[in-house]
């Protein structure tokens, strides 16, 4: 009768070494789930700590811009400054966020313009005239345009959008970089 007891024993056995398997998952389990909760991850904790904070009275756009492959290198070329009309001007809305960034942080620029599709190029402010912003352009598809432009030049910018090969010029709006 030796077979007989090998097998309850066997069982018994594989039984012991299958609960202490299962209680090892479950404290390591609860260790990891505990230092998530402490460290915030997963919870939307911003990683860079106050020197990116922004304007919470705007909300940040729901929806990802895709990049634009034309952000590259900042190079100011002059363009013109066109004078619009009243009425061009309100047609073309600019909204820029968030409004204070650390410097190569992504500025997201959004918009509607009820006007036709085509093409919007960004612009900044610099020593009282309008610059393109390293050839940043961005389309405009049913009414509606968004894009992003990074910056390391630190202190009080102002940017907009014109129409280009048009005369629709946007409202300006003011980032602080740094």
């Amino acid at each position: 009768m030796p077979d007989a007891n090998i097998k309850p024993k066997a069982m018994s056995a594989l039984l012991k070494v299958l609960a202490i398997a299962v209680s090892f998952a479950l404290i390591i389990w609860a260790a990891i789930f505990g230092l998530v909760k402490a460290t915030g991850i997963g919870q939307g904790v911003p990683s860079a700590g106050p020197a990116s904070s922004s304007d919470t009275s705007k909300p940040l756009p729901t929806v990802a811009i895709e990049p634009t492959p034309t952000v590259t290198t900042e190079s100011p070329t002059p363009s013109p400054s066109p004078s619009p009309t009243e009425s061009e001007s309100t047609k073309l809305q600019l909204t820029a966020s968030p409004e204070r960034v650390s410097p190569g942080a992504h500025i997201n620029l959004t918009g509607t313009f009820a006007g036709p599709d085509g093409m919007l190029e960004v612009q900044r402010k610099e020593g009282g005239r309008w610059t393109s912003f390293a050839g940043v352009r961005t389309p405009v598809t049913g009414g509606a345009f968004a894009t992003y432009i990074t910056t390391t030049r630190t202190g009080a910018q102002q940017f907009r959008v014109v129409q280009v090969g048009g005369s629709a010029v946007s409202n300006s709006v003011n980032v602080r970089v740094g």
